[in-house]
């Protein structure tokens, strides 16, 4: 009777998905196993073939379309299984973040298999007379030893002495030449605590519904239409400078047609009620303050927006998401990411449809996170605070569906309105006027509507938490930082 080798097409499958569809798994991947490590030779032909087109680029992700041309062009398409084979893949790994898990199994059965035949090859070496068994048991030890090490890289731990002086001469540079590593969110309140938002992070923005959430990210952007993200060139004499570009940002919008959008940054950038804007009431009068306002917003907006883009699709699964943003980061140079909002991700497709509601949240909020390492950008999402968080302070444990949100996220910035819920006598009209301009060189324009928003900063990976205030222009869906609005 014949003795099955140890194997599992489904950890082998799962192990190529991953592969195909994330480039940190595919790199991961590759640096744990290699050809032999596949039972299946149509496995062993579409490693080598995802390890070819990594070297041929390794900046490229990994798409249907992309492969299978480089498939073509190395003639490899058949023996990887054909087309319909390598797509159905996509299914085997339904958590790309599960990567090494799926890598291991496929390298412990593969160590299985190569201890079967180091076992055999033993046995009958050791039964060949001719062969001197003191020789024949010198080279087992060797080939022993080969396989308790197979799979473990050397370069897999660093000397702290091959890091420091590299992190030592970046810091030194960056501190001598004035460059903040981080995007500026322009609110000087929260950059003052945060930083800003730094590459790879996973920042997390949570209000209750309609205190603000959306217009705090729209804020952001429309603050970032006026900066710069600076970086560091080092010629090849060793010399440094400073150098810097206009911000790209993408925003997902799963919730918003991306014509309100545009409505939005307009009512925000002209100081125009955003009711006249939405209801199409701009006054006609060619002389009006508003048709004058809402003309240089549009023609400041059109002419600073190049580098932004929105992606409005109302239904995305998290895989949608993650090769949307690939394509976008690889064409476009993306430097953040906007999604609004976490809890509108669909989950209606393969193995997710079938979890329960945390489950599917835990392993979204685990996706971004990796996705914002992978892309090495911030990746800004929007989530929701439940009820327990309206009458007080919010924490981190008022974040709707899943813990893991509090777990993966690198910042957390929690928007609160105190007076939301205070009783107010009916006829009782507040008096105060409130007045805000963009420059000190621009007119005076009065806010009917003004919230005091509390912005609390509970999560901070690498710094400082803290509180600050805020202010919400309602009839402008604005923030700006609460000191700038004049009270008369």
């Amino acid at each position: 009777m014949i003795q099955e080798l140890p194997h599992s097409l489904d950890a082998e499958k799962a192990t190529l998905g991953a592969a195909l569809f994330s480039i940190n798994a595919r790199d991961q991947i590759l640096d744990m196993l290699t050809e032999e490590d596949f039972y299946l030779d149509t496995h062993r032909a579409l490693f080598k073939a995802i390890k070819g087109f990594k070297e041929k680029d390794s900046s490229a992700a990994v798409d249907n379309v992309v492969f299978q041309n480089y498939l073509r062009s190395v003639a490899a398409i058949d023996k990887c299984g054909g087309v319909s084979y390598i797509e159905s893949l996509s299914e085997s790994a339904p958590v790309t973040s599960n990567a090494l898990n799926y890598a291991r199994i496929v390298k412990e059965n593969s160590l299985r298999r190569k201890g079967m035949k180091f076992a055999e090859d033993l046995s009958t070496a050791s039964r060949d007379e001719t062969q001197d068994i003191e020789d024949t048991i010198d080279k087992a030890c060797g080939k022993l030893i080969e396989l308790s090490t197979d799979g473990v890289r050397a370069d897999e731990f660093v000397s702290v002495q091959t890091l420091i002086t590299g992190v030592h001469k970046d810091i030194l540079d960056m501190s001598h030449l004035g460059v903040n590593p981080g995007l500026k969110t322009g609110f000087s309140a929260v950059d003052d605590i945060i930083g800003g938002f730094k590459p790879a992070q996973y920042v997390v923005v949570a209000a209750r519904p309609s205190c603000g959430k959306t217009a705090f990210a729209l804020s952001v952007m429309s603050n970032m239409l006026n900066m710069q993200r600076e970086y560091i060139v080092r010629a090849k004499d060793g010399t440094v400078s400073k150098a810097s570009k206009p911000v790209k940002v993408g925003f997902f919008s799963l919730e918003m047609p991306k014509e309100d959008i545009i409505r939005r940054l307009l009512a925000m950038r002209s100081l125009i009620s955003s009711r006249l804007i939405y209801e199409n009431k701009i006054p006609l009068d060619p002389d009006s303050k508003e048709q004058n306002r809402l003309f240089d917003a549009a023609a400041l907006l059109y002419d600073l927006s190049e580098n932004y883009y929105i992606c409005d699709e109302a239904s995305m699964s998290i895989n949608n998401i993650k090769a949307a943003a690939r394509i976008a980061k690889r064409n476009l140079d993306l430097d953040i990411i906007f999604l609004d909002y976490f809890g509108l991700i669909s989950n209606a497709t393969g193995n997710y449809k079938n979890l329960p509601r945390w489950e599917q949240s835990s392993l979204n909020s685990r996706e971004i996170k990796l996705l914002a390492s992978e892309l090495n950008i911030p990746i800004v999402i929007l989530h929701q605070i439940g009820r327990e968080g309206e009458a007080n302070r919010p924490t981190l444990a008022n974040l709707r569906d899943t813990g893991a949100i509090e777990q993966d996220a690198d910042v957390v910035i929690m928007l609160h309105d105190p007076d939301r819920n205070d009783e107010k006598d009916e006829g009782v009209v507040d008096s105060t006027k409130y007045f805000f301009r963009d420059s000190p060189d621009d007119e005076l324009v009065q806010v009917r509507y003004v919230n005091q928003i509390k912005a609390y900063i509970a999560k901070h990976r690498n710094g400082r938490t803290g509180e600050c205030d805020l202010a919400l222009l309602s009839d402008f869906v604005r923030f700006v930082d609460f000191e700038d609005v004049m009270v008369n």
